[in-house]
């Protein structure tokens, strides 16, 4: 949990408290060997997400990445990546 964390915060400019889908993105497609394409990205990064309440009222919310969602994202992009050697995707 402590290199995830290390991970995150890699991410985070000195002002930045949250990371956001596009620091997400890049990690997944441009910085590190995941395979994932863009579509692969947005497809688990949606999966991911949590229930934002009101969202149209709290619609930049939906950008902000919780941890648990980060988790998350990390399995669901490696579900992705292994899809097919694993054989049973996640639900």
């Amino acid at each position: 949990m402590a290199g995830i964390e290390k991970l995150a915060k890699l991410f985070l400019a000195p002002r930045k408290h949250q990371l956001k889908m596009n620091d997400c993105l890049l990690l997944f497609t441009r910085h590190t060997e995941s395979g994932l394409t863009e579509k692969d990205f947005y497809y688990c990064y949606g999966m991911s997400k949590m229930t934002v309440a009101k969202e149209t009222l709290q619609h930049k919310q939906y950008e902000n990445v919780q941890m648990a969602e980060f988790l998350e994202l990390i399995c669901r992009a490696a579900d992705c990546r292994y899809a097919e050697s694993i054989g049973t995707p996640l639900a």
